[in-house]
């Protein structure tokens, strides 16, 4: 499994990624949106998110507040769900 926000085929044109790598991992594509163009997926990403958190660190959090979660809609996500996951990672160790 790979990803990037690359285009590959134009890496491997300008010689900046290997033809033969390439055609090895370029089995399946999948197009997903960023998490800033599906910003209905964050409520439940969150939760889960929060879910997971609770469970690996053995804290009891409790749920998302509608600030917290208004907060995180605003939010422009560069870091797309690896950034959202973190935060919520962050937010229960602190």
């Amino acid at each position: 499994l790979a990803a990037t926000h690359h285009d590959l085929n134009q890496d491997v044109a300008k010689g900046a990624f290997r033809a033969d790598l390439f055609y090895r991992i370029r089995v399946a594509r999948i197009h997903l949106p960023s998490l800033r163009e599906r910003k209905e997926d964050i409520p439940l990403l969150a939760t889960k998110f929060l879910s997971d958190a609770q469970t690996a660190m053995g804290k009891a959090v409790g749920r998302t507040s509608p600030a917290t979660l208004a907060m995180l809609l605003d939010y422009h996500w560069p870091g797309n769900v690896r950034e959202l996951k973190s935060a919520i990672e962050c937010a229960v160790i602190h």
